[in-house]
Formats: C-alpha cells, sequence, structure tokens
C-alpha cells in the first residue's frame, strides 16, 4: 500500500547528474548566483549543522524572546496639531505607539503635542534628534522609545564638530543620567537605514551597525556608566528591502554578531532591539500601487526575522502629496501580517530551513569580516572622516543603477512592464538636512539613491506619448509575418514605454521599398526594425534612408553591421538617452 511506501535517499551527486541531463550538458554551478555581497547562492542546500540554537537564548540568532510588537508609523503634519491628529488617526486605526516625526517640531510643540496624548495608555516611539533633551527633560512620565543617533546626524548634516569625543562624550553622560530616572526609555539609536538609502548592501549594513554600536559602547565605557545599561538603552534600526531571504538573514545575524560584541564588553545577554523599516530605495512615483507589493513582501521579512518595532512607508511616500489610503493601507499591512497571517506567533518562523541558516551564516561571515577592518582602521567614525564608507556606498550605488538600466534587476512599472500613458507624478522635493549652528569639520554626507531615478528623470522629460507630432519621431518596422517580429517588436516597444516615448509602427513589411516609404511618410528620425533579416526579399544593404535617421536592429541580423544591434545586453538608460535626444522636450 501507498502508506507502506518508502522513497529511497538520493545523494546530493544524483541530483547534480539529474540536474546535468535537465540542462543538456551543463552543470548545477551554473544555477547559481552572486549577490551583491558576494555571497554565491546555490540551486541546493542541505543539512551541515546539527546543533541549533534556540530563541530567547545567546546568541538570539532565532530571536529575543519575545512576540511583542510596535507599530510605528511615521505620523506627520504641517504643525503640530496635525500630527497629533495624526497619532490619534493611527490609535484609532491599531497603532500601538505614539509614533511620530519630530523633524519640524519646535521643543515647546513636542512637548505640547505629548502632553495632549495618551502617554499613560501607548509608549512612545520617536526619533527625537535635537529634541531628544527637551522630552527627556520635560518631567513627562513617558516609556517606550525617545531616541537619537548622534554620528548618523553629524553625517547627514555634512560636519563634525571640532571635538567630537566631548560631544558624545557629553551626550552619553546625558543617557546616563535619564537612564535612572527613566529606566524604561531607550535613548540610543543605531541608525543604517541611511547607509542602506545610500546603496549598502546587507553584509556591509551588519557591520556599520556593529562598528556605530562599539563607538557607543565605548563612550558609555569611558564615561564609567555600565555596559548591560548601555546596551540596554540602543535600539537598532534597519532598512528592509525586495530581497526577502537576504534580509531575513540580515537581522538574524545582525542579532547573532552583537551578542558576540556585547559579550567583549562583559555582557552576556546582549540583545539587539530592532526597529525594521520598508526601503525606500526600490520605491517608484510612476505605477506606485506596485509599491504595495514591495513593502508587504518587506514587512514580511521584517516580521519573519524578528523585529520589534516596525514602520511601512505609504505606497505613495514619493509623492509631494500623500494620501489616506496610503497611509490606512501601511499600517494594515502589518495588521493583516500579525493578525490573520499570524507570522509573529511563532518565533523566528524560517529557522531551521537550510538555505536560511546557511544564508545567515555566510552574512555573519562577510559582516564580521567588514567589522574587524572597520576597527582596525580606527572604527566607523574615522572611516567616515576618511570618506572610506561613502567612497564604497557611491560604488556600490553604480553598480545597483547599472543592473537596472541592464535589467538585471527588474522593476515592475518602470523598467518593466511600464504604462507610458501614465500622467507624470507630482513627486515631493527632498528637504535639505538643517544644519548644525556649532562649529563643524566638514564630512562628505550620504547621498541616497532611487532605483527608478534615471527612468523616471526620462519619463519627466519626454511627453510625447499623447502628442502624435512628436510620436512620430520614432518608427517600429516589423518584418515578415507577425510571428516572426512580435517577440522582437514587442521588447522594442517595453524599452520605449519605459521611457515613455511614442512610436509609430509599420507591421508586416517585405521589402526595403516599404521600410523606404514609412519613414519619408511617416518622417522618423529614429527607425528600429524588427525581425529576421531572412524574411526581407532582398539585403538590409540596400536601404537608402536620410543621413538624419538612425537606424537600429532587433532580432536575427547577425550578418548586417551597418546598424546598430540591440539585444537584451543593452544599458536601457543610454538607448533611451539617444532616443530622447531628437525628441521635443518639455522641463
Amino acid at each position: 500500500m501507498l502508506r507502506n511506501h518508502v522513497f529511497s535517499q538520493s545523494t546530493e551527486q544524483e541530483w547534480e547528474e539529474a540536474v546535468k541531463r535537465s540542462l543538456k550538458g551543463k552543470d548545477a554551478a551554473s544555477l547559481q548566483t552572486k549577490t551583491y555581497e558576494n555571497i554565491i547562492l546555490k540551486p541546493l542546500y542541505s543539512e551541515s549543522i546539527d546543533d541549533r540554537e534556540h530563541p530567547g537564548v545567546p546568541p538570539y540568532t532565532r530571536g529575543i524572546g519575545t512576540k511583542e510588537l510596535w507599530i510605528c508609523q511615521e505620523n506627520q503634519g504641517r504643525d503640530a496639531e496635525a500630527v497629533k491628529e495624526a497619532v490619534r488617526k493611527g490609535i484609532r486605526g491599531g497603532e500601538n505607539t505614539i509614533s511620530f516625526k519630530a523633524d519640524s517640531l519646535k521643543p515647546d510643540e513636542v512637548i505640547r503635542l505629548l502632553s495632549d496624548l495618551p502617554i499613560d495608555e501607548y509608549p512612545v516611539f520617536t526619533q527625537a534628534g535635537r529634541l531628544q533633551q527637551a522630552i527627556m527633560e520635560s518631567g513627562l512620565t513617558i516609556t517606550g522609545s525617545v531616541t537619537r543617533d548622534l554620528i548618523m546626524e553629524w553625517v547627514q548634516a555634512g560636519g563634525l564638530p571640532i571635538n567630537e569625543k566631548n560631544e558624545l562624550a557629553n551626550w552619553i553622560s546625558l543617557i546616563g543620567e535619564w537612564g535612572l530616572n527613566h529606566p524604561d526609555i531607550k535613548t540610543i539609536m543605531v541608525d543604517t537605514t541611511p547607509y542602506h538609502e545610500a546603496g549598502a548592501d546587507a553584509a556591509s549594513e551588519i557591520a556599520y551597525a556593529l562598528a556605530a554600536g562599539v563607538e557607543y559602547m565605548n563612550a558609555v565605557q569611558a564615561a564609567g556608566l555600565d555596559q548591560r545599561m548601555g546596551s540596554k538603552q540602543m535600539v537598532f534600526s534597519f532598512a528592509v528591502d525586495s530581497q526577502f531571504f537576504i534580509q531575513i538573514g540580515k537581522l538574524r545575524a545582525a542579532r547573532r554578531l552583537w551578542s558576540t560584541v556585547g559579550q567583549a564588553y562583559g555582557v552576556e545577554d546582549c540583545m539587539m532591539v530592532i526597529h525594521a523599516k520598508t526601503s525606500g530605495r526600490n520605491k517608484s512615483s510612476y505605477d506606485r500601487h506596485v509599491n504595495l507589493l514591495r513593502t508587504s513582501n518587506e514587512a514580511f521579512a521584517a516580521l519573519a526575522g524578528g523585529c520589534q518595532y516596525i514602520t511601512v512607508s505609504p505606497f505613495d511616500t514619493m509623492l509631494s502629496q500623500g494620501s489616506s489610503l496610503g497611509v490606512r493601507m501601511a499600517r494594515n499591512i502589518v495588521h493583516i501580517l500579525k493578525e490573520e497571517a499570524g507570522i509573529c506567533q511563532t518565533e523566528d518562523p524560517g529557522g531551521g530551513s537550510y538555505y536560511l541558516e546557511a544564508l545567515t551564516d555566510k552574512l555573519c561571515e562577510k559582516a564580521w569580516e567588514r567589522f574587524l577592518e572597520l576597527e582596525r582602521t580606527g572604527g566607523i567614525l574615522a572611516a567616515l572622516k576618511k570618506g572610506t564608507i561613502q567612497t564604497e556606498l557611491s560604488g556600490l550605488a553604480r553598480k545597483r543603477l547599472e543592473n537596472v538600466s541592464l535589467r538585471k534587476e527588474k522593476i515592475i512599472g518602470v523598467n518593466a512592464y511600464a504604462n507610458p500613458a501614465e500622467a507624470r507624478p507630482d513627486v515631493a522635493v527632498k528637504q535639505p538636512i538643517e544644519q548644525s549652528e556649532m562649529k563643524m569639520k566638514e564630512i562628505t554626507p550620504l547621498k541616497p539613491i532611487t532605483l527608478s531615478s534615471e527612468f523616471e528623470v526620462i519619463r519627466f522629460m519626454n511627453l510625447s506619448w499623447h502628442n502624435e507630432e512628436k510620436a512620430k519621431r520614432i518608427g517600429l518596422a516589423g518584418i515578415g509575418e507577425l510571428k516572426a517580429y512580435k517577440p522582437y517588436m514587442d521588447f522594442a516597444k517595453e524599452i520605449l514605454a519605459s521611457g515613455g516615448l511614442g512610436y509609430q509602427a509599420e507591421e508586416g513589411i517585405s521589402k526595403t521599398e516599404e521600410i523606404q516609404h514609412f519613414v519619408k511618410k511617416s518622417e522618423v528620425m529614429h527607425l528600429i526594425i524588427c525581425g529576421k533579416e531572412e524574411d526581407l526579399h532582398e539585403e538590409l544593404s540596400a536601404l537608402a534612408l536620410a543621413p538624419h535617421v538612425r537606424v537600429y536592429t532587433i532580432g536575427d541580423f547577425s550578418g548586417h553591421t551597418k546598424y546598430q544591434q540591440i539585444d537584451r545586453s543593452v544599458n536601457m538608460i543610454e538607448w533611451l538617452t539617444v532616443l530622447s535626444s531628437t525628441q521635443e522636450v518639455e522641463a
């Protein structure tokens, strides 16, 4: 009977031989991929470690032993009253913290704001920045997280104090005082999101987090304060993007390594409390509802990775005017994952997965190597002052943008399946970071990237889709029967759509004379010939066009080198720039 059937055990070698047969001679290594962290992802993983860790005990890879989840949306408004109303609306919608952006508020406004909110019922979560001291010394009875990342503030402002060590020591002394009077409030933030938004990979983010944490622990030690107290005051903030398993592995690896760092300071139960925020660099202003899919995936990864605080950005956060729908849907993503999917009911739901365990180990290895390198060269402050980190991130950012332009990394609605008829969105203008009044030493700030930015710049300029006169500038010519040229013409249309470029098309062409007639009739300046040269009844070299007409071929024109051949290896940004050069544009 079937229930008594026993499947035979197969070896990895047998599997590899089966793969080779299936791939017609190629071996399993051809299925491997390389990540930005220089980690090789294999197509098959098997158990390699017998002794598995447990949640709630060092090194906390599988979680810190709590299923508590705090929803911390970035409630904001034009003034303190608008922020207060946004917070109250969030609480009515199911948020369980008093969370808001403090950037635009003044000290008296933020104190008045907190006084008018139910701080006796809900913990506070805010990255308070320069307002931290005013809040902590206001006399209000609050719990939760009122944090500041002094080092990151300096970097983002583009300047370090003349004596940064003294400034850091003074702040840490205040942290010590507040810790005695407000032991339930976390006050130190290690914010890695600016590194992420500037292009950092997962291993680098962990390394920067460890290095910044060590900088603060050293300052705590130098101030003669209790190291255990210092570690308990910290919250680590990570951005989570759509690389699902890598992001889960990132949070798991970060906890493990921070526990190791804590032991060096004599803190045996050094737990990393994590705030996760959905990534900004992979969001698009065009086809923005796709951002819902991205943030859902990212929130899922954050919860599966074991965060304690979570912030989900609205799908229309890139626009100058967000919507109440965007705010509500962002908040409800967490509710659905927590209450309906039940992700938080199991700690470390991915634990035991051979792939995820191996990925976590590799991320630990890469991150620890990078962390030790930073420490050998003087720590994170020294690296930021020299510009080492900024240079590294600039290189990674260029690589990411290039991969998007080559479509090695696809962004739906941007470089794949774009809707060229979509109206130009009103994109938010990023406000400059407020500069400190104290004397500062200049430092290179981190430059955030948006992976869709180059495509969106081209689409902002090319407003030809709805204008027949402007659309005449590009022509598509399909050679032969529909089944022969359609795949190539569809590819051309997809690229043109990514740049918001209109076109005219002539199909079923069999002679060069027909191409010439089409170009002359349509006043084409860029001609894209799609199909196979063998379907023309004469040589393509017989084509006679005006000198100003640029010709490209997509398809099987291997025997013809007169015109530029376009294939899937084309840099879309470079080609769209050329195609846009003779389009009429509006700034």
